[in-house]
């Protein structure tokens, strides 16, 4: 096994990953972090799930 993996559910997904980028010596602020995860931007995709009504 290459890397330990523990699911830490009290923290959300974005801030998964940025510690587990800060462990590796990598800076990586909220905001990309969650476009890793959403793949856009984190407005883009909230205003597509969530869209004015």
């Amino acid at each position: 096994m290459r890397g330990e993996f523990t699911i830490r559910s009290e923290l959300p997904p974005a801030d998964w990953w940025q510690e587990a980028a800060a462990k590796q010596g990598i800076g990586l602020d909220k905001e990309a972090a969650r476009e890793k995860i959403y793949g856009m931007p984190y407005s883009e995709w909230k205003a597509r799930i969530n869209p004015a009504p």
